[in-house]
């Protein structure tokens, strides 16, 4: 019995008799009850997620989700601590921004869904796991939504709202600002959360 899902590394199968799809590369094969397609396709189109290669219903409501594997990109906790002075906040904020407009909560932006790397001396940002995805203030939190650390009010059955990414984010970037301080002794003062 799958509890709420399964991840697993894989080589994708090549199909096609073009170069670029005879070599099988590494992807991500995920099983999920819940899942947004729409925010994943949004955040990948402008270079903020993973590229998302398959989708698939499965029997008794699960989806098989199909994504590019991370290759070289860390989570953001070991990527600040690579580039302490990076800015990936303002990044980030970019990414949360898109799903805003659109009136879409990610729902869960932990810095453990946050991946991140410099290219050519710039940050770049990719955000994962869109389980929680949905509609600001129509969508609810999951049952058995994991709710420490998080606002009174973002608990399963609770509407999902955008402030609850920006506390999220905040709660994100001062602990790792935080943990780097207390390890480098820098501090980088990172103005708050409100997009």
């Amino acid at each position: 019995m799958i509890a709420d899902g399964l991840v697993f590394l894989a080589d994708s199968v090549p199909k096609g008799d073009s170069d670029a799809e005879t070599e099988a590369r590494a992807v991500i094969v995920k099983y999920t009850k819940a899942y947004s397609i729409e925010a994943h396709e949004l955040l990948s189109s402008e270079g903020f997620a993973p590229e998302l290669i398959a989708k698939q219903d499965w029997p008794r409501g699960w989806k098989m989700i199909v994504m590019e594997y991370l290759d070289g990109w860390d989570p953001l906790l070991t990527a600040l601590k690579k580039e302490p002075n990076a800015d990936y906040k303002t990044e980030v904020a970019k990414a949360i921004k898109i799903l805003h407009d659109k009136d879409i909560v990610h729902g869960d932006a932990r810095g453990p869904n946050i991946f991140a790397r410099m290219e050519d001396g710039a940050p770049k940002v990719k955000l994962i796991d869109f389980d929680y995805c949905g509609k600001d203030r129509v969508d609810v939190y999951p049952r058995e939504w994991d709710h420490r650390f998080r606002q009174d009010d973002a608990k399963e059955g609770d509407l999902l709202q955008k402030k609850h990414d920006n506390y999220m984010l905040n709660r994100v970037f001062d602990n790792s600002t935080a943990v780097l301080t207390a390890r480098r002794g820098y501090h980088n003062a990172i103005p708050k959360f409100d997009v």
